[in-house]
């Protein structure tokens, strides 16, 4: 968290030393499939770069009927094995 800037108190960042544990922390879970889906392209592509930066595999879609669909098809496959 940070706070503002004013003439009288300099900025100070709250909380540096557990972001950086919980950032150790998701940098060693490289593994795993996440899908993201927002109607909007821009956060799901943003946020999947940062996700894909981090190890995980990423499946991104701008409908919640698309993410059903893609649910749906990998739901299957997994009792099929």
């Amino acid at each position: 968290m940070l706070f503002p800037i004013t003439e009288e108190v300099p900025a100070i960042e709250v909380g540096a030393e557990e972001k950086a544990k919980e950032n150790e922390l998701v940098r060693e879970q490289k593994d795993g499939l996440i899908m993201m889906t927002d109607d909007e392209p821009l956060i799901t592509n943003s946020l999947g770069k940062i996700l894909k930066s981090y190890g995980f595999d990423v499946i991104t879609t701008v409908s919640s009927e698309d993410a059903l669909k893609i649910f749906q098809k990998a739901f299957q496959t997994a009792l099929s094995n």
